[in-house]
């Protein structure tokens, strides 16, 4: 990477454009998919039936029933830190307006993936597994945003 041309002397910046082109490059090769479970009370069987709770909120007569369903989607735990940090560099003062607009570009693109709050329980939770090596380097530079370097926000 090119060091001169990024804007400024802030180190902000450049965990920017790292971010930023890091992300680039995994939307543009396709960000990484993982199988997310979650419950709902449906009119029609899909993924496992969960007996107890139909049960318990007597939901039969209603029609209903309640299933746990493992969906193929984009919102996996390396994902939803990469868009938390994009999201913290958003609202830091010293960003270049420039690097601004593309991380929220880049937000924009990657709308199916949910907001969490950056903390250490977030970077505890992250299993890169070897066929996603290309995150592993964007997770160390996400690791760097909630330190010492930046102020808090206002």
């Amino acid at each position: 990477m090119d060091v001169d041309a990024i804007p400024g002397n802030r180190v902000v910046n450049l965990l920017g454009r790292v971010l930023c082109d890091g992300v680039a490059h995994l939307i543009r090769r396709g960000l990484d998919r993982g199988y997310v479970g979650f419950d709902e009370e449906a009119r029609r069987l899909r993924g496992k039936m969960m007996l107890f709770e139909t049960i318990q909120c007597t939901l039969l007569p209603q029609g209903r029933i309640a299933c746990h369903v493992d969906e193929h989607s984009h919102n996996v735990p390396h994902n939803r830190l990469i868009n938390a940090a994009m999201a913290e560099l958003i609202v830091l003062p010293g960003l270049d307006n420039g690097l601004r607009s593309a991380l929220r570009n880049h937000l924009r693109r990657m709308y199916t993936v949910s907001d969490v709050e950056l903390s250490s329980a977030v970077f505890r939770s992250i299993q890169l597994h070897r066929n996603v090596p290309r995150y592993a380097f964007l997770v160390n530079v996400c690791h760097l945003l909630p330190g010492p370097f930046f102020p808090t926000k206002a």
